[in-house]
């Protein structure tokens, strides 16, 4: 396959992907006209997608039944924004990534919230913890998760 080839499968794919479902095919149909062979790669790479949402709920499934569980992480429970800090998933040298689920009532959502670890909070160290929120706002890919919010 040429990289003109992927390119097209990789515009239409995408193009595809910021329709609605039910208008997804005949885009995908008329983006394709008469070649077959790209259709179906197409068609077969909107399949694959439409299982992910299917697949990261199971395997956030624990956590989510689990979410009225009380932690022994001492943040677990903290309301931050409109989110409430569930359990650690991660930490690093700077900063705590908790999972965390929407929680105002306005709809559902299962998020990464990134902290400042306690009594890290100097001003060099949240000036590099803003600049890679910043970097991170500027990327956009289907493998990196996406910035929703930042205080």
């Amino acid at each position: 396959m040429t990289i003109d080839r992927w390119n097209r499968i990789e515009e239409i794919f995408q193009s595809a992907l910021e329709r609605p479902s039910s208008e997804r095919s005949e885009y995908v149909a008329r983006a394709c006209g008469d070649d077959e062979e790209l259709r179906a790669e197409i068609e077969s790479l909107l399949a694959s997608e439409g299982g992910s949402d299917a697949t990261l709920y199971s395997l956030i499934e624990h956590d989510v039944r689990d979410l009225a569980e009380p932690s022994s992480s001492s943040d677990a429970g903290l309301q931050v924004g409109p989110y409430r800090l569930v359990r650690e998933l991660d930490s690093g040298g700077m900063g705590v990534v908790y999972l965390a689920v929407r929680s105002d009532d306005q709809y559902f959502q299962i998020v990464a919230v990134k902290m400042i670890r306690r009594g890290l909070d100097w001003p060099s160290l949240v000036h590099r913890f803003r600049a890679e929120r910043q970097i991170l706002a500027n990327l956009n890919h289907p493998n990196i998760g996406a910035i929703l919010d930042g205080r």
